[in-house]
């Protein structure tokens, strides 16, 4: 599937974010929080798209898929621009902002929160799939609950836009508990074992293998993690799973909070209202 570069969107990054060095984590608690906010807006956007009777939710099958929309491009070799939303809702074969082509403000603002990305290192992202691949079918159901509570015309259901949002943010920390122990399990499947420290110090005693202090650089330097396949990554995807865990647990989203919830169905509602006619 092509996707749409959009540029900027908001709530994202301004512009394609220089990268210092490669192989770091800084953006990692920047993107766990992202896709908690990420998701959160979309389960607005779908309780709304539902009360307004704008996606045929009751009469076509909720679904999921990759990205479809992007903000930016990646680039640089050893970086990625990761989505922040680990999917996006089909709703009969259609990307749900599909069903707003005639307001195209409200299209925007369905777009937004499923074209955000953020900087990533390659073994990042590839931890991305593994908590993706996880917590896809939970995630679905947490949406198909909500969209079955809010009725079509009756008042936005508030404390079940609040539930859906929490129930997600517990369930994140067993997905990404589940998406560390299979990266280790695949490791282990392909014969990558951890060595003891005894073997360790063996191994640093004898003296063909110590090298000179000159070359330790450029064996650094011609690292090349992300050309030997996942298992080449290593823990790093465990580690960034962790620390994605430990940040994403802390957040709570701006929009559990009602007045919150609130000032985002008027603007939806407000967005709805002013539709292109296709007049000059």
């Amino acid at each position: 599937m092509t996707r749409k570069i959009t540029g900027a969107v908001h709530g994202g990054h301004e512009s394609r974010p220089a990268i210092a060095t490669p192989y770091n984590l800084n953006a990692a608690p920047v993107h766990a929080r992202g896709r908690t906010d990420a998701m959160a807006e979309i389960i607005v956007h779908a309780a709304f798209l539902k009360r307004a009777d704008i996606v045929p939710f009751d009469v076509k099958p909720l679904l999921s898929s990759g990205a479809r929309f992007q903000d930016f491009r990646g680039g640089l070799r050893h970086y990625v621009m990761a989505h922040r939303a680990p999917l996006t809702l089909l709703v009969g074969g259609h990307n749900f902002a599909e069903f707003a082509w005639r307001a195209p403000r409200l299209r925007d603002m369905l777009i937004a929160p499923q074209a955000r990305t953020d900087p990533l290192p390659a073994a990042a992202n590839y931890g991305d799939c593994l908590f993706e691949y996880v917590a896809r079918d939970p995630t679905l159901a947490i949406m198909r609950k909500l969209l079955f509570t809010q009725k079509c015309g009756k008042d936005i259901e508030t404390n079940a836009i609040i539930d859906s949002i929490y129930a997600l943010k517990d369930a994140y920390r067993t997905y990404y508990d589940t998406a560390i122990a299979n990266s280790q399990r695949i490791l282990r499947d392909r014969g990558v074992v951890e060595a003891r420290p005894a073997d360790v110090a063996t191994l640093l005693s004898q003296r063909s293998f110590v090298a000179a202090d000159k070359e330790v650089d450029p064996m650094l330097e011609n690292m090349r993690f992300d050309e030997g396949g996942p298992s080449q990554f290593l823990d790093f995807p465990q580690v960034y799973l962790s620390c994605c865990q430990s940040e994403a647990d802390r957040h709570l989203p701006v929009l559990v909070n009602r007045d919150c919830i609130a000032a985002t169905v008027s603007e939806l509602e407000e967005a709805a209202a002013k539709q292109d006619t296709g007049r000059p």
